[in-house]
């Protein structure tokens, strides 16, 4: 099975190496629903342990699956499977399809490498290769908003990435120059620098979770994103940032008290952050953006947990897996349902399902959510009681954002000319992944066990339910999605245009760097975005051509 563990990735990355062919693209477009289905194929079929080692390759490639890759894959590779379907019919006619296409591929192929990945080389590669990839697909419709978005994006991204790096190079020297990532966490916990290691790792993984107070990109990318990009941004790459969490902190290795107070502080001021400032939002994609920053903050909640009780992580790692897939499945299903609202109007099948979607992330009883939930709050120790009473709470905000979800939902005009075309499958594959894909995971994969008690979970929703009836009847202020980027944004612009401009003498230098202004203001977006592929497909050709020069030296 190592070969199909290997077109897992390489599958998306040579489409989009082929796609830059303008000749191949007619015949290769029908393919790229189909791009994801290896890596599903691979979640389901491939026994833990597999390998595929290129030693020919940096310092040594290799991919391979465990337990805890197997669920994010499996999560992962069906959610890029729905929304590759839902993208075909919705970029259809696009004038830049072809750019959104590739950095679409090549997102895909990151976000699957470094699942496989095991190390720290092709890990970073991969993430990187996603991260940027992404920048494409926030820009793609070169609105203002999009561009705007795009900055913050990539701004963040940047300063994730740099501190991502240096992480991982403090990490790798700790180890004695060990690239096995299943070397590192063992060695973090006993490295002289731990404590640097930790926070770059948490801050570098952070920006790409969405981590209060490095989320600000998030609720203006999403908006700005096209329905199918928006899915899978909210639905499954920000769970990169939790997944690497998962890979190189110390979980279940080392206490850190200090570490652990931090993080579950700054989850908890996530997931209540992000109800409070969603219901502000007139935006309903804005709402969703929000939503996520407030379900990631329950993870990172429990991931500070695990950082304080090393002996607890067993049990909390698949409970924490479970969690990511219900929140991947359900977000990505009421993202495309705002794309059918969108191309249909809020029909009644829509509606129906959507409300299905946003009890179950509520957490409703005898949906996946409860489950999720009921996991999470299961292996707490009495000493965290009180997180059991605060996870309740924010059920209940949760609960009073999905009836702000709705009710926009609701409020959606009809399109004049209805067109849903090549959309259904998707949606329904979507829509079937939420509705049955935790119980399956929880039966199949994670052997979770868990007693579902019925007022626990029945009076946060209640709780929400009354909230909303008393702050949803009226008009909600209209506050700026990015929050604390506008705020900054705008403070940056208040001093450039209040600062003392001295009269400079206009040297040669000074004329070219005007010049270059002008050049740069008529660069069109296009111009941007072709630059940008034909870098990442340089960078991509380069990987490919030395891992088939690996695969043939005996890796």
């Amino acid at each position: 099975m190592n070969w199909l563990l290997a077109l897992a990735f390489l599958t998306p990355l040579t489409l989009a190496i082929l796609l830059s062919v303008a000749e191949l693209r007619t015949w290769l477009r029908p393919l790229i629903p189909w791009s994801a289905l290896p890596a599903l194929l691979s979640a389901l079929f491939v026994p833990l342990g597999t390998t595929v080692a290129w030693p020919g390759v940096l310092f040594g490639v290799e991919f391979t699956l465990d337990a805890t890759g197997q669920v994010f894959l499996l999560f992962t590779a069906l959610l890029w499977l729905a929304a590759s379907w839902f993208e075909r019919g919705w970029e259809k006619g696009d004038r830049w399809a072809h750019t959104f296409e590739m950095c679409w591929l090549l997102a895909m192929a990151g976000n699957i490498g470094l699942i496989l990945a095991a190390d720290v080389a092709s890990f970073y590669l991969f993430f990187a290769m996603m991260t940027f990839a992404a920048w494409g697909l926030v820009i793609h419709e070169r609105s203002e908003a999009a561009l705007h978005a795009g900055t913050v994006y990539i701004v963040l991204a940047i300063l994730g990435e740099g501190m991502l790096l240096a992480g991982l190079l403090l990490a790798v020297a700790s180890a004695g120059g060990e690239v096995a990532l299943a070397a590192l966490p063992a060695a973090i916990a006993e490295a002289p620098w731990q404590g640097i290691i930790v926070a770059l790792l948490l801050g570098g993984f952070g920006i790409k979770a969405g981590m209060l107070p490095l989320h600000a990109w998030l609720p203006l990318a999403h908006p700005a994103a096209p329905v199918p990009a928006s899915a899978v941004l909210s639905g499954v790459m920000i769970k990169a940032g939790l997944f690497g969490w998962l890979r190189f902190l110390p979980l279940g290795e080392v206490a850190l008290p200090e570490a652990s107070q931090a993080v579950i502080v700054l989850g908890l001021a996530g997931a209540f952050f992000g109800v409070g400032y969603g219901l502000v939002q007139h935006n309903i994609k804005a709402v969703l953006a929000y939503s996520s920053v407030s379900q990631m903050g329950v993870m990172v909640t429990i991931l500070g947990v695990g950082l304080g009780q090393p002996a607890l992580w067993p049990l909390l790692l698949p409970a924490l897996s479970l969690y990511a897939l219900h929140h991947a499945f359900t977000k990505g299903l009421l993202f495309l349902s705002v794309g059918m609202a969108m191309r249909l109007g809020p029909t009644r099948l829509i509606l129906i399902a959507s409300a299905l979607a946003a009890l179950s992330l509520a957490g409703a009883p005898l949906a996946g959510g409860a489950l999720a939930k009921g996991a999470i709050k299961a292996p707490l120790p009495e000493d965290y009681g009180y997180l059991t009473w605060l996870l309740a709470l924010g059920a209940a905000g949760t609960t009073l954002l999905m009836l702000r979800f709705m009710q926009l939902l609701r409020a959606k005009p009809l399109p004049t000319t209805p067109q849903a075309e090549g959309l259904w499958g998707g949606w329904g594959l979507a829509l079937l992944a939420c509705l049955f894909g935790p119980w399956l995971a929880a039966l199949w994969l994670l052997e979770v066990t868990i007693s579902i008690k019925l007022w626990a979970a029945l009076w946060p929703l209640l709780l929400g339910a009354a909230l909303a009836w008393l702050l949803l009847r009226r008009a909600l202020p209209n506050w700026p999605a990015g929050d604390i980027a506008e705020s900054c944004s705008k403070g940056l612009k208040h001093l450039h245009q209040h600062s003392p401009r001295p009269e400079l003498p206009q040297h040669w230098w000074q004329q070219l760097g005007h010049r270059l202004q002008q050049l740069h203001r008529r660069a069109t977006a296009q111009d941007m975005m072709d630059s940008l592929s034909g870098l990442a497909l340089l960078l991509v050709a380069l990987m490919l051509y030395l891992g088939l020069g690996g695969w043939w030296n005996g890796g």
